[in-house]
């Protein structure tokens, strides 16, 4: 059953918190969902700028609230909007805090999304259409 064109798509149901943290060995994305923490697939990751990292952690985080259609039409927005300004505190470590440098949760992604369609009405079929090019 194909989406309605007009409609905007739906998130997935539940909440779930992303978190990312710099680690000896690189870096990671956890995913942590009711008790559970697992690690965000795909990668490398990282944040704090434009690039193949952030936009990885963009990809990643659309594909597992919404789709890999949404994933692949917004991935660029999402990294340069919020990814990008996360804070890395790699290069600045006098500033550096224990724990993760960065949590989002599903509500502020859906937020972020419902933004972006009001403003550039982003329905199903404008989507659909984008993912083809």
């Amino acid at each position: 059953m194909r989406p309605d064109p007009q409609a905007l798509p739906t998130p997935r149901p539940g909440h779930r918190i992303y978190v990312g943290t710099y680690e000896d060995d690189g870096t990671s994305v956890s995913i942590h969902e009711h008790t559970a923490t697992r690690s965000l697939p795909g990668g490398p990751f990282a944040w704090g700028y434009d690039g193949a990292g952030p936009r990885a952690v963009a990809r990643a985080i659309l594909t597992m609230e919404y789709n890999e259609v949404v994933a692949d039409v917004m991935a660029d927005r999402l990294m340069e909007q919020v990814i990008a300004q996360l804070p890395d505190w790699r290069y600045n470590p006098t500033e550096r805090r224990p724990g993760p440098e960065w949590e989002l949760a599903s509500p502020q992604i859906h937020e972020w999304f419902v933004s972006q369609a009001r403003e550039y009405g982003l329905v199903w079929g404008f989507l659909l259409n984008a993912s083809k090019r």
